[in-house]
């Protein structure tokens, strides 16, 4: 009996700093996390995508910021629509824009041409030092 309860303590406290210790490790939310990127990374200091729609008009914004030192950002934006009959979203347009420095912004305004469910999603392409890092973000969906 003393043998299972000397057991049971040891189980406790080993489930106890497992607990703190998985606790320290995770990241936090926060509003900021939903809009920019959250990461460790090497080339890139934070990047973002954002779409908003109002009036059948998509208001697409995202941006890349590179670490100290980025010689190039290469940046793509599609704007994506979800087509629930095949349940995938697929390409409406896309646009480009690049930097030879470490900030790159992109804003655009687009006539929406059906009603349904969009989304928009960059991928980047961040050189420095000359070694490159990719790095992708998917806004939240918006429906018109």
């Amino acid at each position: 009996m003393k043998a299972r309860k000397i057991l049971a303590i040891v189980a406790i406290c080993c489930l106890g700093i497992l607990a703190t210790e998985n606790a320290s490790n995770a990241k936090t939310s926060s509003p900021d996390n939903e809009i920019f990127g959250f990461l460790d990374s090497v080339n890139v200091a934070s990047y973002s995508v954002e779409l908003n729609i109002k009036s059948g008009v998509a208001q697409i914004s995202s941006g890349v910021t590179g670490r100290p030192g980025t010689s190039k950002i290469a940046l793509t934006v599609y704007l994506q629509k979800y087509d629930s009959n095949r349940n995938i979203w697929s390409d409406v347009r896309s646009w480009k824009a690049d930097s030879n420095n470490s900030i790159v912004r992109f804003s655009k305004s687009y006539d929406l041409i059906s009603k349904g469910k969009y989304r928009c999603k960059m991928n980047a392409s961040v050189t420095r030092d000359g070694k490159s890092e990719s790095v992708s973000k998917i806004s939240s969906s918006k429906t018109y």
